[in-house]
């Protein structure tokens, strides 16, 4: 299952993609800014 995270660069929604990443889910990271850093495992 891929789990869907809005928000993904904010401070919350950073904290759950490391924690879903770093459970073995898989992410898909939905952001407004595309030059925004985040994991490189979710795609």
């Amino acid at each position: 299952m891929t789990i869907l995270v809005t928000g993904a660069t904010g401070d919350i929604g950073r904290r759950v993609v490391d924690g879903l990443v770093g459970a073995g889910q898989r992410v898909r990271a939905m952001v407004r800014d595309h030059a925004a850093d985040f994991p490189g495992e979710a795609a």
